[in-house]
């Protein structure tokens, strides 16, 4: 079976040290992931929960000055639950930036490998070379952006980009 999106949603509400993100009750056996963006203070992801998914974490990084971004997924959903609760190592102080998405036709165990690094500047990112394990598989990236700027471009490679 393909992987494909089913549905995404950014629709959250956040208080104290808590993001939650609003979502259609997943199809059970579904892949969920979180991919999450704080530029706006250094509060790091604690724990996610919900959706009917043990969550794992994929990849975090924290440079320190301008914010955090994390990846979290999810597989074999038990197909209940409709709120994913992010919970922060501090108090929220701005408006983040979490989208849950959800996937099927994904393996159980789907994660063969996360990017160490990237490099770039105002104008231009590249990230490290991925070299797919098997067929059919799916990439998920993540970047911060603190300068305000707008990010566009192409996926190279044969990726296929979604928004």
């Amino acid at each position: 079976m393909a992987i494909a999106l089913v549905r995404q949603s950014d629709s959250a509400t956040q208080s104290g040290t808590t993001c939650v993100v609003t979502i259609t009750a997943p199809t059970a056996g579904n892949a969920l992931i979180l991919t999450f963006k704080n530029g706006h203070d250094l509060n790091t992801i604690s724990s996610v929960s919900g959706g009917g998914v043990t969550w794992a974490k994929a990849v975090s990084y924290n440079d320190g000055t301008v914010g955090d971004i994390d990846i979290w997924y999810g597989t074999g959903s038990s197909g209940s639950g409709t709120s994913i609760t992010i919970t922060m190592s501090g108090t929220v102080s701005g408006t983040y930036a979490p989208v849950v998405s959800e996937w099927s036709g994904m393996a159980a165990s789907p994660l063969d490998g996360t990017p160490s690094s990237t490099t770039g500047n105002s104008s231009t990112i590249t990230g490290p070379s991925i070299t797919p394990s098997v067929a059919n598989e799916l990439f998920i990236w993540q970047n911060i952006n603190a300068s305000g700027v707008a990010i566009s471009g192409a996926m190279g490679g044969g990726f296929t980009a979604f928004t």
